[in-house]
């Protein structure tokens, strides 16, 4: 008998000993510890169950052998078979505890290559050549194809899904390269990149969320805020933003406009019809009174300030405004408050009938400054629309770009809808292995609320399950050397069921010795968040307002990339969720949202997770990224790899240069009508691509 079993012993005879029960003999206790290695139980709670036993059955309190096994008879081994009984019978998702078998002896497969090819570069340096053919190639498969790209994706996994199938693994759906400053969409099954990223070093890179506040709000209860609180925060982002489209007039980036005179709180300039003046401030006392009210009767072309908002019709009834779409029938403006506007100033718009109106692009709740008359007080012959300008790039240190980051993003859920398994998730580690990024991003949600076969799981809670996929992906990165960054979000079973969505506790990543080796490198952040990698500042959002945008978008007369339009309204808007009313499924908690939300500056990438089309694309030197999602209903989905290095030449933006191409020609550029082409500095070059799992 080992040690460890003496002193389980001695706990148990103070544990029955606190009920009034004794062994008979040693040979008793013997079975008990036996009990506990068998059925993996703690000593109290197998006591517990004694004693629950033995009260039912009237037994003794000297313990002897024959009630042990009785015991072991009529409790423990029926429960045990009633469970696998169960798990058998229902399609319930699979707790994960450790790296499966294959996985990790394929790892051990490689760090023996790489240990191998350290000690003969030692010796000759050529021979480090052939070995890295095989670095993240298992013995049993066969030799990759040679590419300029991306390291190329095994042909061997680990875990084989039937409902997807096996030649599109690894398929490159889409590339981007801004040396080229195009985005391309491949149509075969391409299993390299065509695109060459910078060498990868062994680098550990700093990871810190930019908190978008220095005060952190008191929240007591998520989503209990008056109707009030919710409308001043509204109106408060809504008057930042347009604040800055006054002040983006009066400097004269916007295209020309008629003769006009407009003050805000900051600055006050006349502006002029002739190009001579359209640059040249005036001293003017600042005043914001001259923006017109929205219902205020106009004869001449005036300036109007407001939120977009769909009005609900008289043949509606008494729909909820939350449930009306927006459409140019029944589109009106807000107006802002600091102009004398509120619940009661608001007009329609007249955007179809106005033949000065060249295009436009419109969604619920977007802040604009546009230029109309209202003869009537209740409809606005809209002449021009102006819409929020891009922020600036967040503050970098052009020292710090000493090394390129190599960076894959993946979002959740993890597992298929018709399958009780966690294949795209082990699909995505084998992934990862073959092309070691220096950091993965990981955007949840790793246990879905909304997965068919989540209320009938039993073996454990919500949050267990979730460790317990975590500490598979944390373990992995670990021995691989990845640094790793979860996101949360308000879809995740066990957390919080708002947004923006605090981080879980991480008191249990510390628990054992081995965890704590598993989260050493291993950051929990907000969603959204605005993550700063050494140099490189990414902003992350896992809400598909993508699709809720385009579904609400109206527009008419816009050339270019619609899903770059899209992108092009989050950046300008200075918020990671522009669209109010939100969907009917997001739980959005407004002062949360203000404080958490919002953004300042523009992020050098943007990732926007959504079911359209995944894509990379350049907005306005801003690399947006749609990763996709790691599972797509009845198969494996996407992800995203990308290469940010330092742009050590001026590279401009051209928001025409976005387009998809097919195979490899590049694509027509076309300016927007009405509009200046951008010639905002690019900060930084990037590569990437998006993975077919």
């Amino acid at each position: 008998m080992s040690a460890l079993d003496s002193v389980i012993q001695e706990d148990l005879k103070d544990d029955l000993g606190a009920f009034g029960l004794k062994a008979r003999n040693d040979e008793c206790l013997s079975l008990f510890v036996e009990l506990l290695h068998r059925y993996n139980l703690p000593s109290t709670s197998l006591v517990e169950k004694y004693v629950a036993f033995r009260q039912n059955r009237g037994l003794a309190d000297e313990i002897s052998s024959a009630d042990i096994l009785l015991f072991e008879k009529e409790n423990l081994t029926s429960t045990v078979s009633m469970k696998s009984k169960r798990s058998l019978n229902v399609g319930v998702l699979k707790t994960v505890n450790t790296l499966p078998a294959e996985m990790r002896k394929e790892l051990q497969h490689s760090q023996e290559v790489d240990t191998r090819s350290q000690l003969m570069s030692s010796y000759m340096p050529g021979a480090i050549a052939s070995l890295g053919e095989n670095l993240h190639t298992s013995p049993a498969s066969p030799k990759p194809r040679k590419s300029t790209g991306f390291p190329p994706v095994s042909n061997v996994s680990v875990v084989t899904n039937t409902s997807t199938p096996e030649r599109k693994a690894g398929r490159i759906i889409c590339s981007y390269s801004s040396r080229l400053n195009i985005s391309v969409s491949q149509t075969q099954d391409s299993q390299h990149c065509r695109i060459e990223p910078a060498a990868r070093h062994d680098y550990t890179w700093n990871l810190e969320e930019i908190s978008s506040s220095l005060i952190q709000p008191s929240v007591d209860r998520f989503m209990y805020q008056r109707p009030l609180a919710k409308s001043e925060v509204l109106d408060t982002w809504s008057w930042k933003q347009i604040k800055r489209t006054l002040a983006d007039i009066t400097s004269g980036s916007t295209a020309c406009i008629p003769s006009q005179s407009v003050e805000t709180e900051d600055t006050s300039v006349a502006l002029e019809g002739s190009d001579t003046n359209m640059n040249v401030p005036s001293p003017l006392k600042a005043n914001k009174q001259l923006l017109r009210p929205a219902n205020a009767r106009l004869q001449t072309p005036s300036f109007v300030a407001g939120r977009v908002a769909a009005c609900p019709t008289s043949s509606m009834g008494e729909t909820q405004p939350s449930s009306v779409r927006l459409h140019p029938s029944n589109a009106c403006l807000i107006g802002a408050r600091r102009t004398g506007g509120g619940e009661f100033s608001s007009a329609m718009l007249e955007l179809s009938s106005s033949a000065d109106l060249t295009s436009f692009s419109l969604y619920p709740g977007q802040p604009v400054v546009l230029r109309a008359t209202n003869p009537t007080g209740r409809s606005l012959k809209v002449f021009d629309l102006f819409p929020p300008p891009f922020l600036p790039f967040a503050s970098y240190d052009k020292t710090a770009f000493e090394h390129d980051l190599h960076v894959s993003i993946a979002c959740g859920p993890f597992t298929t809808n018709s399958s009780d398994k966690n294949t795209p998730l082990l699909a995505l580690l084998h992934d990862i292995k073959a092309n070691r990024p220096s950091v993965l991003i990981l955007i949840g949600p790793l246990v879905d609320s909304a997965h068919p076969n989540l209320s009938e799981y039993t073996d454990t809670t919500y949050e267990e399950l979730y460790q317990s996929l975590l500490n598979t992906v944390a373990e992995w990165c670990c021995l691989l050397g990845i640094q790793l960054v979860v996101v949360s979000s308000w879809r995740e079973a066990h957390g919080d069921p708002v947004y923006p969505t605090p981080p879980p506790s991480i008191a249990w990543t510390r628990q054992t010795p081995e965890l704590a080796l598993w989260y050493k490198h291993v950051i929990f952040v907000w969603d959204p968040c605005m993550l700063r990698i050494g140099p490189f500042v990414l902003g992350i959002s896992s809400p598909d307002v993508l699709f809720q945008m385009s579904s609400e978008e109206i527009s008419a007369h816009c050339s270019g990339d619609r899903l770059a339009r899209l992108c092009r309204h989050i950046l300008t808007s200075g918020s990671f969720y522009p669209v109010h009313p939100p969907a009917e499924g997001l739980p959005l908690d407004y002062p949360l949202w203000q404080e958490h939300a919002l953004f300042s500056s523009s992020p050098h990438c943007l990732i926007l997770p959504s079911r359209l089309r995944p894509f990379i694309k350049n907005v306005e030197g801003v690399v947006c990224v749609n990763p996709g999602f790691v599972s797509r209903t009845a198969g494996n989905g996407s992800y995203a790899r990308l290469v940010l290095s330092h742009c050590s030449t001026d590279v401009t933006a051209d928001d025409g240069s976005n387009m998809d191409a097919i195979e490899d020609a590049p694509p027509t550029v076309e300016p927007r009508a009405g509009s200046m082409i951008s010639t905002r500095q690019q900060p930084i070059i990037a590569e990437g691509e998006i993975v077919q799992l």
